[in-house]
């Protein structure tokens, strides 16, 4: 099973979840308390009033029971299939429930056993779904279930489902051959006899009781913060039932009320937190991708300054031998011999170097036709976080009209990351005026220009012409291959790039690049969005 403190089981619940959580079940209990009073007071209702509350808790403890199945797939984790099946099993017999208020239970017209069947049906699914609740805590949090995680998943699942409906048949079956040993729990039509209700009510406070121990115990992850506070409104549930014995009371209602609200609060919470999942895992393999285009440059990008390096003592190597072999020619042959053998060894080191930096440069170099304004727009919203975070804010002045470029994808959004990214670290520590990048996009001369400005420091004037040098920076942990790589991928597509101050502070760097057929016309470009307030 994977460990991460993304997942929903593993991820401890912060401080603000503990209050928002500890919110809701002092909410739970004073609405409970404010019931008391007027308990026994009738309410309209019937059996379809019946069918529709348990319609709405079976389809959502089935989707708890889908996602739960789902998370425990992929993590091969036994302890959420174990807590998938207790919310199916406890679906299960919300759907005896309602076959029960439908009559279907019903013996010779009494409904005092049909009313006395689906109450049982009712306490078994809600036993069943504890017991879940202590084998999930039990097992996810054992010293064992990382050598023994789940097997595949499309036998546990399956395996789990069959076992959920066996064991509800039998219990079924069981209730209705023994009926006439059970405690009555109806004492009339439509009515529960509190008195008799206590011995099936008081063990399920216990199991509940003994499940919320063992959740205690565990650590408070999300998925066990949203567990407890389940367990705690069928706590609530159990009171309100045991303190009235009428069904369409002001009491009925508010038990079915509580216990949809459990179930509700634990399914907004797996949504919410499966999609903060997926949303993180998008940014890491994101993040990794960029990370990788960035490492296949920056190799590019040394290979070609070695090259570029090695080249000129080559050459200047070649051309000494060269003139040595003219002028030696004429008196000493051994000395033309050895220039002779200095020519072919410098021809071979260069023929090595060009070599080596064929095979581990980036050889998928595809280059496509691209709207230069998508790619600002999309880029900005990889680093928007970063924007937000320093309190940034981003105004865009894009020419809609503009023409596409010829580029690769990838490497010119590296470009826009850098530039962008290196705005920020400028703007990061700046306090007493506004935080603003501005990106402008427009025709040029030569192409396309496009300025990306910012209002920090700047960059001091007697450093500015080596800003592009390799291995050359500021920064107290930069590597000097940024705007060396932004240099050589935007020369590799003709362009240019430099370096402007800006009156009285801040850095323009201004790109140009030649133009490729007219693409995105009639797009609206965006004349500012802001991604996070500017300091005042």
């Amino acid at each position: 099973m994977l460990e991460s403190d993304f997942l929903v089981c593993d991820r401890r619940a912060s401080s603000r979840q503990i209050q928002i959580a500890c919110a809701v079940a002092l909410a739970l209990f004073v609405a409970s308390l404010a019931t008391l009073p007027f308990r026994h007071v009738p309410l309209p209702g019937s059996a379809a009033t019946i069918a529709i509350v348990d319609t709405a808790l079976l389809s959502i403890s089935w989707m708890i029971a889908t996602l739960l199945f789902a998370l425990g797939s992929a993590l091969r984790s036994n302890a959420l299939v174990a807590l998938g099946a207790g919310y199916f099993f406890a679906g299960l017999f919300v759907v005896l429930h309602v076959l029960g208020a439908s009559g279907v239970f019903t013996v010779a017209g009494s409904l005092d056993v049909a009313f006395n069947t689906t109450g049982w049906f009712y306490f078994i699914g809600q036993a069943g779904l504890s017991v879940s609740i202590i084998v999930y805590a039990l097992l996810h949090h054992s010293p064992l279930r990382l050598r023994n995680p789940s097997p595949a998943p499309f036998t546990v699942v399956p395996l789990c489902i069959a076992f959920s409906v066996i064991v509800m048949a039998a219990l079924t079956l069981l209730v209705m051959r023994n009926e006439q040993y059970l405690p009555q729990l109806a004492s009339g039509p439509n009515a529960w006899s509190v008195t008799r209700a206590q011995y099936v009510i008081f063990p399920l406070i216990v199991l509940t009781g003994i499940a919320m121990a063992v959740l205690w115990r565990a650590p408070r992850s999300i998925l066990n913060l949203w567990l407890l506070l389940t367990l705690w409104a069928r706590l609530l549930e159990f009171a309100l039932i045991m303190s009235s014995g009428t069904r369409f009371s002001v009491e009925w209602y508010a038990v079915r009320t509580v216990g949809l609200l459990s179930a509700i609060f634990m399914l907004v919470m797996l949504i919410a937190e499966t999609s903060r999942l997926y949303v993180e895992a998008v940014i890491q393999i994101t993040s990794k991708e960029r990370e990788l285009e960035n490492r296949f440059m920056l190799r590019d990008a040394i290979g070609t300054s070695i090259a570029h390096e090695l080249r000129q003592p080559l050459a200047a190597l070649v051309l000494n031998a060269r003139t040595g072999q003219q002028l030696g020619a004429r008196d000493d042959l051994e000395l033309s011999a050895i220039l002779d053998d200095i020519v072919k060894d410098c021809h071979r080191a260069s023929d090595i170097v060009e070599s080596t930096r064929a095979a581990f440069g980036n050889v998928a170099n595809k280059r496509t036709l691209v709207n230069c304004n998508r790619l600002i727009r999309e880029t900005l919203l990889l680093v928007s976080r970063e924007l937000r975070a320093n309190s940034i804010s981003v105004k865009q002045v894009l020419d809609a009209a503009l023409p596409g470029i010829v580029v690769n994808q990838l490497h010119m959004q590296q470009v826009f990351m850098n530039l962008f990214m290196n705005s920020v670290d400028a703007m990061s520590d700046v306090a007493n005026r506004p935080r603003v990048l501005t990106i402008q996009s427009s025709r040029g001369d030569a192409g396309l220009l496009i300025r990306v400005e910012d209002t920090g420091h700047g960059i001091d004037p007697a450093l500015r012409d080596r800003v592009f040098d390799t291995f050359f920076t500021t920064k107290v942990q930069g590597s000097g291959m940024g705007l060396s790589i932004c240099r050589a991928v935007i020369a590799s597509y003709g362009g240019s790039i430099r370096v402007i101050a800006v009156e009285p502070f801040g850095t323009c760097f201004e790109i140009s690049l030649p133009c490729g057929e007219n693409i995105g016309a009639g797009e609206v470009a965006t004349d500012s969005v802001v991604f996070a307030e500017s300091n005042p």
